[in-house]
């Protein structure tokens, strides 16, 4: 009978016997597909019925042992690279067999596991799957390497493993009648095997003395990390593995009650092989016992010492690491291997044997009735008095254990918080490093934290491990992963605790202002910007009307200043943002007075980068580019000192930016120069793609990418050299799109995505492209608007919304629909002109209001051969002449150009005939 047979068989009996019997012939009618299938399954209904057998079992096992016959593996079979030659063994997930390499690279015998046919259920293929992910992650001399894996054409999943030519431990040591120090100091080579897995966070689960094999140097290997537990990951199954596929006689009692599994569990096992291997006995008689006996062995009675000639330091380790709470044993086989290590070299071990005390107290907790009863007959107050008083020495003795253990994790966590995250922080690709280094580090403290909630400065130090997390997770100042709603659980979680500590000491004045400030940067991230503004005004307010004074108020201070600089940017409050930037850089100026550092100077960089901006904006261009040029020299200056800081090459970035931008607008006059703008683009852009590549997780980076492309484009439009504008805007497209899907919540990445868009289109209507440069502008201006319903008071958002109307309108105008062309230009005029009042002092504004004139006087005149009634042109040429005077009186350079000019001759002449 075939496997297929058996198995539909097996699935026709199963599901027939949930019926009532009454409706079986009819079910079986319709669903068997021959008369002999019919009755077979019949008969084993029959046979079930009658109670003759345990079909239900029968049946599985019978229709297991089919499908393996069916997909047995014979020798000369090919799998992968290699040839089988014969079976090495079975166990009860997987069987194992010898191979050769078949296709003559070279000459290799391995070891080959595949998945036993027989095994069904997607827990038995994903303990297997799972033991092929684990070993790929190990690399060790004491583990048996993974060197392949794959799929067989009936689904069958195989690894190909070192094979081990050798004998299992206790084997090959009672063969060679090997002294107690040989099988000790291999023995710890095996620790070092099981170590190196549970560095990797793996537990192996199933450490007996057949899965250590020695081989014919003498040396362990490790093997079957077929049920092993990663202990990273939140499987569920993880926890619990079906009894066939471990050892009781090795299994510690965790597994065997299904109690949470750790590395303690390896060491109860490793304990178990060792107290064999030292006493040529098992902890427990397990022959004839059935399994609820031997569980309740394992689990309940105590575990004698090993007998024989074996030192007291020897037995205590073994019983240490057989001790029923796995708290009480070595926290890991590392532990274990150094204490051997130690009882090899003579030293002093730290096993020690149980006290009476705790034998006591394990007595009471299990006959606790016994024992009261007896407290109660015989007891005496003078023997109470004498108890009492142990039992307080050695509570003493357990709260001093106690308190130095808890300082060492705490001190633990806290050079994992601070000395290694610092050390770390802005070198390239650290991003994921600090976010796990801060995670772990949040963890200790967060468990500590629970039994000492009144200790301020642990309280402090956990606020400082949430805001960490945060900064890794969304601060837009430092490389991060783009995670916004994580960056403010943890800020909240953060302020939530840096509130309720006093603020005693300068220190914790800024800690408390700097919280504040990047809770407000979230809300900003997010377009809410009157919530930003007063995170931002109360951490100023801190910071100015405190009486402390010091370095850590002065950073204070000055951090308050740009946030509410940017802030005001936003919000067309450019003599405001100007003045903050500047009261920034006098705050960094006087601690570079005081004691001169690398990150003072970088900070002093961003200052000068920003102030550049707001000079831009007011209009004195000379004033930016000499503010830039300085931002250049602190941020280069920082950046050679601390070469792998990512921020201070950003620092430097920005201002090179800011450079190029001076000096290729309109506005700079005679100190207009391309060439230089270019050079100092082309600086930018080696500096932060360096950064981008060194470091894919930094987000920040690949935006900073997508938008001096998006500068090299502009400047290739000042050049006239469309087609090389449309790939560097093409470029810039790619990278923020890739952004904005990736995190949707970010306004800052779709704003960038949504400005390439408007910048590719412009690009499209010079080659011309115009059917699809309408398209590119118009899906821009439905981000635009998305993001103005979300903070109307956004000026760049604004800005760009104007530009897009202006842009629309230009390009319908060129594809021959000047009419369509004029009501894009008029509200883009009115969006200005509402921009002009709520920002009188901006005088960026001539530039862009002189072009849109021009562009709907031009629809004007376009559309006149389009209308034939006299009146009607009339009408277009007064309107195509008012809009060529508004343009030339709206200032700026645009309004001096010669095509202004001769639009008001053309129109008046028109005028004149049409009188």
């Amino acid at each position: 009978m075939t496997a297929e047979r058996w198995r539909r068989i097996e699935q026709l009996f199963h599901e027939a016997l949930e019926l009532p019997a009454e409706q079986r012939d009819a079910w079986l009618d319709a669903h068997c597909e021959d008369a002999g299938l019919r009755q077979e399954v019949v008969s084993m209904l029959a046979q079930d019925e009658s109670g003759e057998t345990n079909l239900r079992a029968s049946i599985a096992e019978a229709a297991e042992s089919a499908v393996e016959l069916a997909a047995a593996v014979e020798p000369g079979m090919r799998i992968g690279a290699y040839r089988v030659e014969r079976l090495l063994g079975r166990g009860g997930m997987g069987s194992v067999y010898l191979a050769t390499r078949a296709d003559d690279q070279y000459e290799k015998r391995v070891a080959i596991k595949l998945l036993r046919v027989g095994v069904s259920g997607i827990e038995a293929h994903t303990l297997f799957l799972r033991e092929r992910q684990i070993l790929a992650q190990l690399d060790h001399p004491y583990v048996a390497r993974l060197l392949d894996g794959g799929t067989l054409e009936n689904g069958q999943p195989y690894l190909v493993l070192d094979y081990i030519e050798g004998q299992p431990l206790l084997e090959w040591c009672e063969q060679r009648k090997s002294p107690l120090r040989t099988r000790l100091a291999l023995f710890v080579k095996v620790c070092e095997g099981v170590a190196y897995a549970h560095q990797n966070l793996i537990v192996h689960r199933d450490l007996k003395p057949q899965n250590i094999l020695v081989n014919t140097e003498g040396e362990p290997k490790l093997l079957d990390f077929g049920i092993a537990k990663l202990l990273t990951t939140d499987w569920s199954e993880q926890t619990q593995v079906p009894a066939g596929l471990m050892t009781p006689q090795y299994a510690s009692p965790e597994q065997l009650t299904g109690a949470p599994i750790t590395t303690a569990t390896d060491v109860y096992s490793l304990g178990a092989i060792l107290y064999e291997l030292v006493s040529g006995e098992r902890p427990y008689e397990t022959e004839g016992l059935s399994m609820t006996e031997l569980v309740r062995r394992i689990v309940d009675l105590p575990v004698h010492p090993p007998k024989g000639k074996i030192p007291s330091d020897l037995k205590n380790i073994v019983l240490h690491c057989l001790d029923k709470e796995p708290g009480r044993r070595y926290g890991s086989a590392d532990q274990l291997a150094a204490d051997l290590r130690r009882y090899l070299r003579g030293d002093a071990v730290l096993a020690r044997g149980d006290s009476v005390l705790y034998r006591a107290g394990k007595f009471v907790r299990r006959h606790w009735v016994g024992v009261a009863a007896s407290a109660a007959i015989v007891g005496s107050l003078a023997l109470v008095a004498i108890q009492a008083d142990r039992n307080a020495r050695e509570q003493a003795r357990l709260r001093e254990i106690s308190e130095n253990r808890f300082q060492q994790v705490r001190q633990l966590a806290n050079r994992f918080l601070f000395d290694f995250h610092d050390a770390i922080q802005y070198l390239p690709g650290s991003t994921p490093a600090r976010r796990l280094v801060v995670k772990t580090a949040l963890e200790y403290l967060d468990a500590l934290a629970a039994n000492h909630s009144s200790d301020p400065k642990l309280l402090s130090e956990l606020s400082t491990a949430y805001e960490r997390v945060g900064d890794s997770q969304g601060n837009s100042y430092v490389p991060n992963i783009g995670d916004i709603d994580g960056a403010e659980r943890s800020y909240r979680r953060a302020m939530e605790l840096r509130s309720h500590l006093p603020v005693e000491t300068p220190q914790d004045l800024h800690d408390l202002v700097l919280i504040h400030l990047k809770f407000g940067d979230m809300y900003d991230m997010r377009g809410k910007t009157q919530q930003a503004r007063g995170e931002y005004e109360s951490a100023l307010k801190l910071a100015t009307e405190t009486k402390m004074a010091g370095r850590p108020v002065t950073v204070a201070r000055l951090r308050c200043h740009m946030r509410l600089g940017d802030l005001d940017e936003k919000s067309n409050r450019a003599a405001d943002a100007l003045h903050h930037y500047q009261s920034g850089r006098d705050n960094m100026l006087a601690l570079i007075a005081e004691k001169p550092d690398t990150r003072s100077r970088a900070e002093l960089s961003l200052a000068y980068y920003k102030m550049g901006r707001m000079l831009s904006f007011t209009g004195d261009i000379p004033a930016s580019m000499d503010a830039r040029r300085k931002g250049i020299q602190q941020a280069a200056a920082a950046s050679a000192e601390d070469p792998s800081n990512q921020v201070y090459k950003r620092y430097e970035f920005l201002n090179h930016l800011g450079l190029s931008d001076n000096l290729s607008t309109p506005r700079a006059g005679k100190l207009r120069n391309l060439d230089e703008a270019f050079v100092h683009m082309q600086k930018a852009r080696v500096i932060i793609e360096a950064v981008a590549e060194a470091d894919p997780t930094n987000l920040q980076a690949q935006v900073d990418v997508g938008v001096i492309w998006n500068y090299i484009g502009g400047w290739h439009e000042d050049k006239l050299q469309w087609p090389k504008a449309v790939e560097a805007f093409r470029h810039s497209v790619a990278i923020t799109d890739a952004l904005a899907k990736k995190n949707p919540a970010s306004r800052q990445y779709r704003t960038h995505s949504a400005n390439n868009h408007k910048r590719l289109g412009a690009a499209l209507a010079e080659i011309p492209q115009l059917e699809l440069s309408l398209k590119e502008i118009r899906w821009a201006l439905e981000q635009y608007n998305a993001l103005a319903a979300e903070d109307p008071k956004d000026k760049d958002l604004r800005v760009s919304q104007l530009e897009a109307w202006r842009d629309i309108g230009e390009v319908l105008r060129l594809m021959g629909r000047p009419l369509e062309g004029i009501e894009p230009n008029r509200t883009a005029i009115q969006m200005l002109k509402d921009l002009i009042v709520d920002d009188p002092t901006n005088k960026n504004w001539p530039d862009h209001l002189s072009p849109i004139y021009q562009q709907l006087a031009k629809c004007h005149a376009d559309a006149i051969p389009k209308i034939s009634t006299p009146g009607e042109q009339t009408t277009h040429w007064r309107l195509a002449l008012e809009n060529w005077k508004l343009a030339a009186s709206s200032g700026g350079p645009e309004a001096t150009r010669p095509e202004i000019q001769k639009g008001v001759e053309a129109a008046e002449s028109a005028l004149q005939k049409l009188r």
